[in-house]
């Protein structure tokens, strides 16, 4: 049998079908960038938020993850990372962390 008759397997169609969602769903979240200025999306307790970076002295896009870590004493922690791509300007990446108690209180640097 040659391998123009033979029929298509599942993988074959999971890629197709992940290829044209890709395909679909980048232009519509250039859009939303576009006119919102930033597009963020939530997996759990991870934040995730792209947005354009439109200054006088620069401009690009950023991105910026907030992900909360396991302290070890009685807080809740979470680590924010925020990355840059510039085409114009400078900009330097950075990475903090802030705990709070359940009283709301900040307690100072992550564990």
């Amino acid at each position: 049998m040659s391998t123009a008759a033979q029929p298509v397997g599942r993988g074959t169609c999971l890629i197709t079908a992940l290829a044209l969602l890709l395909l679909f769903s980048l232009p519509l979240a250039a859009f939303a960038l576009a006119i919102r200025g930033e597009v963020s999306w939530q997996r759990g307790a991870a934040l995730d938020r792209l947005f354009l970076i439109n200054e006088p002295e620069a401009q690009g896009l950023g991105l910026e993850s907030v992900r909360t870590i396991s302290a070890e004493r009685q807080a809740d922690c979470t680590r924010t990372r925020v990355h840059y791509l510039l085409w114009k300007g400078e900009g330097e990446n950075v990475e903090y962390c802030e705990c709070s108690n359940p009283e709301g209180l900040l307690e100072g640097g992550c564990p």
